[in-house]
């Protein structure tokens, strides 16, 4: 008795009305109240207290009844009303149709959605008409819910099922779903780890990968941490590094590459091209680090040739008239004009007509 006393008193919740919450409600109102009250009057009081909303309107006629009559009638029209286990099972499958489609690498939403679909494999086991889950529709609308990659798992996951001769029921989908989110919430090698695992990887090469950090007193006495740097290993940025900026162009980009750090954040584990992370130089305001800043650099423009002439230049320079000037007998010059392409072969066709007149 002493050591049921110093034990905290579990809280009744009240009914609000949900088919689905009446069986949890009448077991703890008959197990936490009713056995401590000594008559009917106290009961229908009690119950009147625990119930909100449409039950409450529910049952609220039955405190103008006799205490005994009353109490009894509440707890009739309460069962019938919340407590039929056809309206109890279109309770449960009505939540599952409604569920919203869960979208894929959601494993919080895919969680929450196996233990309501949990909670309905329990309710199975009391509620007769809980059994309609294990109807094909029903179990086509729970399927449709989850992402498309789980779906063709769970085809594969069924003809292993078939191949044993197990027909399949509503259980077998709460027990491949409870994997799946075993799975996606893996501490090792789930979605969440392997990100945060990647967010705060090291940003320094080597096979080995390391990171330092130099702790010192700010201006206001509170401890500093700030990462060394991978060149010289002192408590400041690669962009500050007195060593890094006395090299030349070109041997900051052979340090950066024998390093394997990124040209535009030094960071690891990918390229420029693809980075995520640019840093903004200071002087020109543009995305890479300052000590990569190239005062030098210059665009170059290459122009493409001409893919090809179309009709009419072509026609154009075929019809250019090559002019070829003969000296005539008299002394003075005659001008012929040539149509053909070929200007040399013309050329020596011309001369060749003027000797031989």
């Amino acid at each position: 008795m002493a050591t049921a006393m110093m034990l905290p008193q579990p809280e009744v919740p009240k009914f609000n009305g949900d088919p689905m919450d009446y069986m949890t409600f009448a077991m703890a109102f008959d197990s936490r109240i009713a056995p401590h009250l000594k008559n009917d009057a106290d009961k229908l009081y009690y119950l009147d207290q625990q119930l909100t909303g449409t039950a409450k309107d529910l049952v609220g006629g039955c405190l103008y009844m006799d205490a005994s009559d009353g109490y009894k009638e509440a707890r009739r029209i309460l069962k019938k009303e919340y407590g039929d286990p056809y309206k109890v099972a279109t309770a449960f499958v009505g939540k599952v149709q409604t569920w919203p489609s869960i979208k894929p690498d959601d494993s919080d939403n895919l969680k929450k959605f196996v233990v309501y679909l949990t909670k309905c494999s329990h309710a199975m086991k009391n509620v007769a008409h809980m059994s309609v889950l294990n109807h094909s529709p029903n179990m086509q609308a729970i399927l449709k819910k989850i992402p498309i990659q789980l779906q063709g798992k769970w085809r594969e996951h069924v003809v292993m099922l078939r191949k044993k001769g197990v027909d399949v029921e509503f259980k077998h989908i709460v027990e491949f779903l409870w994997s799946a989110v075993e799975a996606a919430d893996d501490p090792v090698f789930g979605k969440a780890a392997l990100n945060e695992t990647f967010t705060n990887k090291p940003q320094v090469s080597g096979l080995f990968k390391t990171k330092t950090f130099a702790v010192q007193l700010d201006g206001k006495g509170s401890i500093e941490s700030r990462e060394s740097c991978v060149l010289c290993n002192q408590a400041h940025d690669l962009d500050n590094c007195a060593d890094f900026i006395a090299k030349s162009m070109e041997e900051r980009r052979e340090f950066l590459r024998y390093k394997h750090l990124c040209y535009s954040c030094y960071g690891c584990d990918h390229v420029s091209k693809g980075c995520t992370n640019k840093r903004q130089c200071k002087i020109c305001n543009k995305r890479h680090p300052t000590a990569m800043h190239d005062t030098n650099f210059q665009m170059t423009f290459i122009k493409k040739p001409e893919a090809a002439f179309n009709k009419d230049s072509i026609s154009k320079q075929t019809a250019l008239s090559q002019k070829t000037e003969v000296p005539s007998n008299e002394g003075s010059v005659s001008t012929h004009t040539c149509t053909s392409s070929q200007e040399k072969k013309c050329n020596e066709q011309c001369l060749a007509t003027h000797h031989a007149s």
